[in-house]
């Protein structure tokens, strides 16, 4: 993406080669368009002549790596000796360890890989990692939940897996091809894998034709509280409701199914059931056409009364529940639904509302009123926040805002506006200093490697108790994922401070 060529080489079965800058074996090199070498490559003051070629050492056979489209990011596939083969994370100046180390490793002299599998004749194991591809097609042909995902692939166990960037953890795909050596995601969202094995090419896609996925419409009430409501959701499918497989919906402060109000619906069956605490099984279901009885775990309680699943025209589930929450579980929580059809496509988790739930009562001066909108798809979007303080809006001191898929400020979109210099910061990717400040309804704008703000379409104004800030946020490709929007202010004459408050959620595509 910067318009350098990189090139992975090889040790040449010389393993000392790797840790060496007199020579570019064991390497990621990295020169310009025209031959010539980038004046910023990080070995400029150690290397010499051709050498300053290099980017990245310590690797024993980076066979494949891969860049990830809209992105910056670089996977690393290193192809290990006798033990382990390695997905590393390609950041320029790092040392990978080869030959001190193989695998995952603690030594902090070295950059342990993101993920390492061994050898073996498993459907997990193998003798060489091939190809690599993200999948970040312009054309997805894949269910939601594989965008972003990168795969990899075995040569001797003729194995393709898929790898998650944001949990470093890989699953099963696809298997039986003959000594697979490359992976490519085509511009149709196709997965094509070549097999030197068999001399094939063989083309993978997920939909199949005739079935068309299916689509979460929404719920009713979007936001609201109380310990007791009756949620009405929408689930589509143009295959007709017979397509439906399961309906899925999850009530909790951010996208975890234990200690949740996690429910699944089989339309087939009129069935509904509720997950047990730890989120591990499902509580004995009720049908709901009949049900006498009602569904509970420690967070909420569904009622059958109430409760029921209607088919509507053009393949329309409206699935109605009639929901009670225990006191335990007050908070703002976040309404996520999801649809599995039976070929399965899957929308993946979408965020479709959010829910106050009432606790004890607080003597806190100072709180959060409102996000609007409070459930989010796409990349950019001005959001508005209520803050209150009973004392006036000239008493808040700080208010924050943290987008993230925890409540983590690494890596985040985490920003702190302080109203009495009408000042907002954000937070670096470290999640350890502010960035310079932007002042809100001007010009310029401040960025991270998550989101940027835009002082143009950001604003703050106050009336009595209430204060208003608008943020005009836009995300990057590579935070893609479901995120939980927190926020928290504190006052500035008693230190009351609100804490962290699930108000909402951002898919980022």
């Amino acid at each position: 993406p910067d318009g350098k060529l990189y090139v992975g080489v090889g040790e040449n079965a010389t393993s000392s080669n790797s840790q060496t800058l007199t020579n570019r074996l064991g390497k990621i090199l990295r020169i310009n368009s025209d031959g010539t070498i980038p004046t910023d490559n990080p070995y400029s003051a150690q290397a010499t002549g051709a050498n300053l070629a290099i980017w990245a050492i310590g690797l024993r056979n980076p066979y494949t790596f891969a860049f990830q489209p809209g992105a910056s990011r670089m996977f690393i596939n290193d192809v290990g000796q006798s033990t382990w083969e390695e997905i590393n994370d390609g950041i320029a100046g790092s040392n990978y360890g080869w030959p001190t180390t193989e695998g995952l490793t603690a030594n902090p002299a070295f950059r342990s890989p993101l993920f390492a599998y061994g050898h073996g004749s498993t459907s997990t194991t193998g003798c060489a990692i091939v190809g690599g591809a993200f999948y970040n097609p312009s054309v997805v042909q894949f269910p939601i939940q594989y965008v972003g995902l990168y795969f990899f692939a075995d040569l001797c166990s003729g194995w393709v897996r898929k790898f998650d960037p944001a949990t470093n953890l890989a699953s099963d795909f696809a298997s039986g091809f003959s000594s697979p050596v490359d992976l490519k995601v085509g511009p149709d969202g196709a997965l094509y894998v070549l097999s030197a094995g068999s001399g094939l090419v063989t083309r993978i896609v997920l939909n199949q034709a005739g079935n068309q996925a299916p689509h979460v419409g929404g719920v009713n009430p979007a936001s609201g509280s109380g310990v007791n409501t009756v949620f009405t959701f929408s689930f589509t499918d143009a295959d007709g409701q017979q397509d439906l497989s399961v309906l899925n919906v999850l009530i909790n402060s951010a996208l975890d199914g234990r200690q949740a109000c996690y429910l699944a619906f089989v339309p087939t069956s009129g069935a509904l059931y509720l997950v047990n605490d730890t989120g591990t099984q499902l509580l004995p279901g009720i049908t709901l056409a009949s049900a006498v009885t009602d569904l509970a775990n420690s967070q909420c309680t569904v009622h059958s009364a109430g409760s029921s699943a209607v088919n509507g025209a053009n393949g329309l589930i409206t699935l109605t529940l009639n929901v009670s929450f225990s006191a335990a579980f007050a908070g703002n929580k976040l309404v996520y639904a999801a649809a599995v059809d039976s070929v399965g496509h899957n929308t993946g988790w979408q965020p479709i509302g959010v829910w106050n739930i009432p606790g004890a009562a607080s003597t806190t001066t100072t709180m959060i009123s409102s996000l609007n909108p409070a459930a989010i798809q796409g990349t950019s979007q001005p959001i508005n926040v209520t803050v209150t303080d009973s004392k006036g809006y000239q008493d808040l001191g700080v208010i924050n805002v943290l987008i993230n898929d925890a409540l983590d400020g690494r890596h985040a979109c985490f920003l702190a506006y302080v109203p009495a210099i009408h000042t907002l910061y954000l937070v670096n990717d470290a999640g350890d200093a502010l960035l310079p400040g932007l002042v809100l309804n001007g010009s310029g704008s401040v960025s991270n490697s998550q989101c940027s703000i835009a002082g143009a379409t950001s604003a703050s104004s106050g009336a009595g108790t209430s204060l208003q800030l608008t943020l005009g946020i836009s995300m990057t490709p590579s935070f893609a994922g479901n995120r939980t929007i927190y926020t928290a202010a504190r006052d500035t004459t008693e230190g009351n401070n609100t804490g962290w408050q699930a108000v909402g959620a951002w898919m980022v595509p």
